[in-house]
């Protein structure tokens, strides 16, 4: 039996119809299933490279050089004075003690300076003393090897105490003890005739009948004795202050 073409055109979009319906029905899910495409896994391939050891040069330090410190000392020059360099020998006493001074504290003084005394004559009649006949009516004499100091209770310099009055250094055969009383100008025992001279220009230098070759330097000043008034001669004593007669 022919079918004619008008007739075939409403089966032909019945079928397209059911297609249609056929392909809305199918989920989401066998879409997807169906658009994945999975591929085959990548070989990994691990390559371990190994370094060849680097070996480097040997390091050579440079010599440690010690420097040990050098520590300069320089020599320290001590000068130690004679402890009568403080008794400075004056025209009016020794030191800081002046004629009239307090006989114990005079005492006191010197003996600060250079020891106990190596003597003491004790108060005695001044008319009758080991030192001769002396002003006042008591004299007491103090000795330090060659140094011997005179009080008096009354002389030319003053009546109110028992003060210093006089003094004598040398000739007592102590070789110069205590060592280190000197002048203001530098002289002391051994000092020469002409160092005398230049250090006072004014001195007279003679030969007593009494007392040999001497030397007194003004009026109430220096004097004392000498080994000869030439010029080869030293001093052998100092004295100051009132002295004392025979």
């Amino acid at each position: 039996m022919n079918t004619s073409p008008s007739r075939r055109l409403p089966r032909l979009a019945a079928l397209m119809l059911v297609v249609a319906l056929a392909s809305s029905c199918s989920g989401p899910d066998e879409a997807s299933e169906q658009s994945i495409v999975t591929a085959p896994p990548i070989p990994t391939s691990t390559t371990t490279t190994t370094l060849a050891p680097t070996t480097l040069p040997p390091t050579t330090l440079p010599a440690t050089t010690t420097t040990e410190a050098t520590t300069t000392t320089e020599a320290v020059t001590t000068t130690t004075l004679p402890p009568g360099t403080a008794l400075v020998i004056r025209p009016d006493g020794l030191g800081t003690a002046y004629f009239g001074a307090d006989a114990d504290g005079v005492i006191a003084y010197v003996e600060s300076i250079i020891g106990a005394p190596t003597a003491d004559s004790g108060w005695v009649n001044a008319f009758d003393s080991p030192f001769g006949v002396c002003p006042g009516s008591q004299v007491r004499g103090v000795t330090w090897f060659d140094l011997t100091i005179l009080f008096s209770d009354a002389s030319e310099i003053t009546t109110d105490a028992m003060h210093f009055f006089h003094y004598s250094y040398g000739g007592n055969g102590a070789d110069g003890q205590p060592l280190g009383l000197a002048t203001e100008n530098g002289l002391t025992l051994g000092a020469t005739v002409p160092e005398l001279r230049a250090a006072y220009p004014e001195v007279q230098v003679f030969d007593d009948e009494q007392f040999g070759p001497t030397f007194a330097t003004a009026e109430g000043g220096l004097f004392g004795t000498l080994t000869s008034s030439a010029d080869d001669g030293s001093i052998s004593v100092v004295s100051g202050g009132q002295s004392c007669g025979e």
